[in-house]
């Protein structure tokens, strides 16, 4: 099975090769190339989620998918594409929403939050936020969603046989801990052959992790120079 069809088979759609990705996206890509991570899945979370599956071992190779509307829970909650049980609605949709509205009822508001009846636009953003402000109910929702995240990202996995994934656009460096919790959920989703392969990285497109990620660039890439000149 060739890789476009092992993101079809893992319910990622539509699949488009991508021949000029964007700077920082290529910023990001290029740096854990140069680090060691040449063939991996770098999810984008940017009012949705995309996945790309890049293949820099071969030719060249990204390809790319929308994973928000991959099935979580058959004829779960219903989702605005039409369908049922999608990744979005339990992720950063209505369905979180009412989650987290939920642990504001039962009695697990500690009155971190401000009463907001209506969702935001980007419900998990805010939620993480909220989270980081000390907000148990805003926490609760958050790992809620992790959770549905790697049962997406586990099947994932387990379809393309690619174990190794770099996230981009709502991770950031201050995200350490949630990183952890979902290597964690996605470790227990997985069979037995794919867990010991599991590697997750945060992204550096993001501004505050951008020098990072360019000083880790520069210095992979003087390595690589310093290597070859030793051979």
């Amino acid at each position: 099975m060739d890789l476009r069809s092992q993101l079809e088979a893992a319910g990622v759609s539509p699949v488009e090769e991508i021949s000029e990705p964007s700077i920082q996206s290529y910023l990001d890509k290029k740096t854990f190339q140069v680090l060691g991570l040449h063939t991996f899945l770098y999810l984008t979370f940017d009012r949705g989620i995309s996945v790309s599956l890049v293949d820099a071992e071969g030719p060249t190779l990204e390809l790319r998918g929308d994973l928000e509307h991959i099935i979580v829970v058959p004829e779960g909650a219903p989702c605005r594409c039409g369908r049922r049980g999608c990744l979005q609605t339990y992720y950063d949709g209505a369905e979180l929403w009412q989650y987290y509205c939920a642990c504001r009822r039962d009695a697990l508001d500690d009155g971190a939050d401000p009463a907001s009846p209506e969702p935001p636009e980007e419900p998990l953003r805010w939620l993480r936020l909220r989270s980081q402000a000390g907000s148990l109910p805003a926490r609760m929702a958050v790992r809620h969603a992790l959770y549905y995240l790697s049962l997406a990202v586990a099947n994932l996995i387990a379809a393309t046989g690619v174990g190794e994934l770099v996230l981009s656009g709502l991770f950031t460096s201050r995200d350490a801990e949630l990183v952890r919790q979902l290597t964690a959920e996605i470790r227990e989703k997985l069979p037995d052959a794919y867990r010991e392969r599991l590697r997750l990285e945060i992204g550096f497109a993001q501004p505050e992790n951008a020098a990072i990620g360019l000083c880790q660039l520069i210095g992979g890439l003087y390595a690589c120079k310093v290597i070859e000149g030793i051979a």
